[in-house]
């Protein structure tokens, strides 16, 4: 990958000479031997702090004054109703941080980049016409995909796409996009509240094949969205979540996934899911956007003394403080007639299977998973799951019988329904 447009060395200067000269020269002499930088944090009362990919460092032991906002204030332009700022055909991104007065109290200074070749693994799923919905928390790339797949489009395929720039991030600053978008054109936002009529505006006024949204956040916006797909326009956006789960139990945008209504089971149906329950989560319509693909940062690889790697267990982030936190816990007896517990989504899931449509499963949390949700079709739904064998230093992963026993690795028949972590 390589950065795309205007060399990057420049654009890194245009944000380091909004700086105070005395940050701006730390900054500058860091960025040398460390990793990519991320951001650079201003705090009224605190030191200035500089935050890389593989960690953060304090930029000049001084705190940071009044006089030393007010300097970054006059070399940006104008903040708008989302408190955010930029630099004149540049990507980067700086927020405000307002007291109760409205002045100015700290500043995140975000590092924009241009980057090609970000979305090479979904590129076949980009160029055949689907709506695409990029999931993951904030700083994970969304935006960086959403720009790539907005050239991708418009130089070649040769699309007409339209870009709806809320706070001017896809495409930066100023009347002039940055060259990172492609050929693709920009319609700006003057404030947040008005971005889901001016996603409509788009498909109306500016006859698109592509419409490219960042940041789905409200009910109008999502109700937007569906109105979108629906008129024959694909459309490419992005929320915030970790997992499929937090998007079917998110009130406000589930209704991308088709929403969550409750039905009532026949005693009949009830049997033959052999639950006592007499109501059930289905999903009401079909997706807005479909595939959904799920961006995750990289798991830890650091073991814990049990051999795990899963990234929250305690062992693996501070050392062990006695024999028994190093000792693994005993692997609990599972009987091979319970069955694995049902959350809420599953419900939701296990609903839209019976109610026959696709479904969606959200990824294992398992290291070494995919980060792509896939489809499942509802009859290979209901006789399957996901088993993982638990012996030591084994990590296979199977998804075939209901019980099925590990003999790509270990040739252990050890199995369960549940991962045993340390």
């Amino acid at each position: 990958m390589r950065p795309y447009g205007p060399s990057w060395e420049e654009e890194l200067d245009l944000l380091l000479q909004a700086l105070p000269p005395r940050i701006s020269a730390a900054a500058q002499r860091l960025a040398g031997g460390r990793g990519d930088l991320l951001e650079i944090v201003l705090d009224l009362g605190r030191q200035p702090e500089a935050r890389f990919t593989d960690g953060e460092a304090i930029l000049d032991p001084a705190p940071v004054g009044h006089a030393d906002l007010e300097y970054v204030e006059q070399h940006l332009g104008a903040f708008g109703d989302d408190n955010r700022a930029g630099i004149e055909r540049t990507l980067h991104r700086i927020s405000a941080i307002r007291n109760r007065r409205g002045e100015i109290v700290g500043l995140t200074c975000r590092v924009g980049r241009a980057v090609t070749g970000t979305i090479d693994i979904i590129k076949d799923i980009v160029i055949s016409g689907q709506s695409i919905l990029l999931l993951g928390p904030p700083g994970i790339g969304k935006t960086t995909m959403l720009r790539e797949c907005a050239r991708v489009m418009s130089d070649e395929r040769g699309l007409r796409v339209v870009i709806v720039d809320t706070s001017n991030e896809i495409a930066g600053d100023g009347d002039i996009p940055h060259p990172g978008i492609g050929r693709s054109r920009r319609m700006q936002v003057r404030t947040p509240a008005l971005q889901h009529s001016v996603m409509i505006e788009a498909v109306e006024n500016h006859m698109p094949q592509c419409i490219v949204i960042d940041e789905i956040s409200t009910e109008l916006e999502a109700a937007a969205a569906r109105t979108i797909a629906e008129r024959g326009v694909q459309l490419v956006g992005t929320a915030h979540g970790s997992t499929l789960d937090n998007l079917l139990v998110n009130p406000t945008l589930n209704d991308l996934l088709g929403g969550i209504q409750t039905v009532t089971l026949s005693d009949e149906e009830a049997r033959r899911r052999g639950t006592q329950n007499s109501t059930s989560l289905s999903r009401s319509r079909s997706a807005t956007a479909w595939p959904c693909t799920r961006l995750s940062p990289k798991p830890s690889t650091k073991r814990c003394a049990a051999g795990c790697v899963r990234p929250s267990c305690a062992c693996a982030v501070t050392p062990a403080r006695s024999s028994a936190a190093s000792t693994p816990r005993p692997r609990p007896r599972i009987s091979r007639r319970s069955s694995p517990p049902r959350s809420p989504a599953a419900g939701a899931v296990a609903g839209a299977a019976a109610s026959g449509d696709a479904v969606s499963t959200p990824t294992s949390t398992w290291p070494g998973s995919a980060a792509i949700a896939t489809g499942m079709r509802p009859q290979d739904l209901a006789r399957t799951h996901r088993s993982t064998c638990f012996r030591m230093g084994c990590r296979a992963a199977t998804s075939s019988s209901r019980y099925a026993s590990c003999t790509s690795r270990c040739g252990s028949s050890t199995t369960s329904t549940t991962p045993t972590w340390c």
